[in-house]
């Protein structure tokens, strides 16, 4: 139970940060769009002074629990100050939040910190990061003499670190870990779940960027929610890519808005919000903000060709991101660009893996009901029903492809999304990255979510959207069953 109301602790913390850092810039917390933001937001607030800290050769247990008392008390302070006003609309993604935490979570019910859930290579590099973290900076060298004794074996994880991997995560887990003096091991699936909280609240203001339905938000939570890959993701301890799709999705909400790339461009508001989540998407899960710019470039394109962009605009909003990144990121940035350049990109447009097929079951017809929620990724091709679920399955596929292109020429920045990651799922695929494919399976969910939200919205006859409803009914019952499924074998 302890482990629940931790993870329930650390979401309001998140909440209230971002609240906060949205009345600085003088944000409009009434609109729902904006709201949604905060806990992804806090989340983002949280991280980078952490990055800051650590980077400057601070460890998190000197320099975490101050700052993030601090950060705690500045953030109740102004809230009592300000009381601002909230939409009740937030009510219902905040229950479906909840949901996620009892469907997903409930394991914790039983174990409590000591459920690992499907216990991976990378949550064993995370926490053993994490865990040198706590003692040391983030450029501390690897112990080898140490090692060659049998001791110090979290330095190890150093390699990688001075390499330039992303260390947002790790760093946070530090912090967390630091301040509650919980281990960070058993930190870690509490801190994945409010990320996914945060995640579900980010694609529901990702919804609103192009629905004025209330009703939209909820509706792309709920989706969400009832994604078997996006729990898969969570019990795969897949953080870092987790942590990044939020921030990316709440990037989207607020970047592809084409009156902010017009000649009145964006406001204070604008520049700092995006600054702040440009910054922790790179700390974070820069491959995630790589496979996303192609959607990017599309909808500037876009704007282009209809002359509603103006270069000015452009430069303004894109010249303060990009210089908090390269401030914040300091000596880390040159390391992580050689690391994007020698691994990220090499990877990501080859085929993955050379020579080896790790993820063979991602490319099979027998993907399609995996990758749809209609039963596990890993079924047999021999159980029953299979061919049948495939046709259902390429029926959805191609429901989505509509979902995507509608909503993209309405300017939905979800359905454009859906567009870009479509011309990259073609890429990895014309490259046989069977890896690539199955992390893409996962990046698209809360894109997909906010775009079938955004499609209902669009429909005005109720007959229409009753028999859509029905439709998605049945489907997200299929769904749960696979969710259940992979919650149970975590």
């Amino acid at each position: 139970m302890l482990a629940i109301l931790l993870t329930l602790a650390l979401f309001l913390v998140w909440c209230a940060v971002g609240l906060v850092g949205l009345l600085v810039v003088r944000a409009d917390l009434g609109e729902l769009r904006i709201a949604l933001t905060a806990p992804i937001l806090g989340s983002a607030l949280t991280v980078v002074p952490l990055f800051v800290l650590s980077n400057g050769g601070a460890p998190m247990e000197t320099a975490a629990p101050p700052a993030l008392a601090l950060l705690l008390a500045v953030s109740v302070v102004v809230l009592a100050w300000r009381r601002p006003r909230l939409s009740l609309a937030l009510a219902p993604v905040g229950a479906l939040c909840l949901l996620e935490l009892a469907l997903v979570g409930r394991p914790m019910l039983e174990f409590g910190f000591d459920w690992i859930a499907n216990a991976n290579g990378d949550m064993a590099y995370y926490v053993l990061s994490a865990t040198h973290l706590v003692g040391d900076g983030l450029q501390s060298p690897v112990n080898v003499d140490a090692l060659a004794n049998n001791q110090g074996f979290p330095s190890s994880a150093q390699g990688l670190s001075l390499s330039g991997l992303r260390p947002g995560t790790q760093i946070t887990l530090a912090g967390l870990a630091a301040t509650t003096g919980k281990a960070p091991l058993a930190l870690y699936m509490p801190m994945s779940l409010a990320i996914a909280m945060s995640g579900i609240c980010a694609t529901a203001s990702l919804a609103m960027q192009a629905s004025r339905r209330w009703w939209s938000a909820a509706a792309a939570a709920a989706l969400l929610v009832a994604s078997p890959i996006a729990g898969y993701g969570i019990l795969q301890q897949l953080l870092p890519q987790n942590w990044g799709l939020g921030l990316a999705v709440a990037l989207f909400s607020w970047l592809l808005r084409p009156e902010i790339h017009r000649n009145r461009g964006p406001c204070m508001a604008d520049l700092g919000v995006i600054a702040v989540l440009t910054v922790a998407l790179f700390l974070v899960a820069y491959e995630v903000a790589l496979s996303v710019i192609a959607a990017y470039g599309l909808f500037v394109g876009v704007l282009l060709v209809r002359r509603r962009l103006s270069l000015r605009a452009v430069g303004l909003l894109w010249a303060v991101p990009v210089v908090a990144t390269v401030v914040a990121a300091n000596t880390f940035l040159p390391r992580a660009v050689e690391y994007i350049d020698r691994f990220v990109l090499q990877f990501g447009i080859s085929e993955g893996f050379k020579g080896i097929s790790q993820f063979g079951y991602a490319v099979v017809p027998n993907a399609l009901p995996g990758a749809t929620g209609l039963r596990s990724l890993f079924a047999s091709p021999q159980a029953p029903y299979t061919t049948l679920l495939i046709l259902a399955a390429a029926a959805l596929f191609v429901g989505a492809l509509i979902v995507a292109f509608t909503t993209a020429a309405r300017g939905a920045a979800a359905g454009v999304a859906l567009v870009g990651y479509l011309a990259v799922g073609i890429l990895l695929a014309t490259n046989g990255n069977d890896f690539g494919l199955f992390k893409l399976y996962m990046y698209v969910q809360p894109f997909l979510a906010a775009a079938i939200a955004v499609w209902l919205s669009f429909l005005r006859r109720r007959v229409a959207l009753a028999l859509a409803c029905a439709a998605l009914a049945i489907v997200v019952g299929a769904q749960f069953r696979t969710l259940t499924k992979y919650v149970n074998d975590s």
